[in-house]
């Protein structure tokens, strides 16, 4: 019995991850802000994540290791997805070694942003 529904609550899991990477590769920047892109993006991670099991490195059995490219795979979909405007932030961020976390990222974008918007409103005043 335990058998049968592990076999079948895990096809659902598998179904709902489907689902959820088509929806997170689905989404771009567009018109939003960064806020509104990283929490987008970031919700979708944490609903992925819930039903991902734990993973460890293989050879020393820490979190950590494999963290770092978990980092990785999160990070490149996610400033490959950036308009156009952040195109030099981008490279300059891909150019990093070790490359930022995610966080770390949205902290910079923001920055940009900020000056970006900033830099309008001058423009527009003058």
């Amino acid at each position: 019995m335990w058998l049968s529904l592990e076999r079948h609550f895990g096809k659902l899991r598998t179904y709902e991850i489907d689902h959820l990477m088509r929806a997170l590769f689905a989404v771009t920047q567009d018109s939003l802000s960064i806020t509104e892109y990283y929490v987008k993006v970031q919700d979708l991670w944490q609903e992925i994540d819930s039903l991902l099991p734990s993973p460890h490195c293989r050879k020393c059995g820490e979190e950590g290791a494999f963290n770092c490219e978990l980092n990785l795979t999160r990070l490149t979909p996610f400033l490959a997805r950036l308009n156009e405007t952040y195109v030099t932030t981008r490279n300059f961020i891909l150019l990093m070694e070790p490359p930022p976390t995610l966080d770390q990222v949205y902290a910079m974008l923001l920055d940009v942003e900020n000056q970006l918007y900033k830099g309008a409103e001058l423009s527009g005043s003058a």
